[in-house]
């Protein structure tokens, strides 16, 4: 398994950033710290995303097959995180952010991330 440089997660931050500024309406951007405190991976079976939790345990994210899947995913995982920590500006009407409503957000918003 091959751990990806910071020039590697460099390719992979950026042209996540580049499908995510294609979204209306938002300006939704990830962060470079979400990428260089966490460890990304790429095997046979293609890109996987470690982020270190508590306790030295560690949270495995599959990617994709291609760097395009990956970029993609990590664009994806991005707005999902996004309407879930920003939910007062997604959902103005609603005190939480409620998990269909998030789902139905990022579903209206794959469209973008081609």
């Amino acid at each position: 398994m091959h751990k990806l440089t910071v020039d590697e997660k460099k390719v992979l931050w950026e042209n996540s950033n580049k499908l995510l500024a294609k979204i209306p309406g938002y300006s939704i951007v990830m962060d470079w710290k979400e990428i260089d405190y966490s460890d990304i991976y790429k095997n046979e079976n293609g890109y996987t995303f470690r982020v270190l939790m508590e306790r030295n345990e560690y949270s495995d994210t599959y990617l994709g097959k291609t760097l395009e899947d990956a970029i993609k995913s990590l664009a994806k995982r991005w707005v999902y995180l996004f309407a879930v920590y920003y939910g007062e500006i997604v959902f103005p009407d609603c005190e939480y952010s409620d998990m269909k409503k998030v789902k139905e957000f990022v579903a209206a918003n794959e469209k973008y991330l081609k």
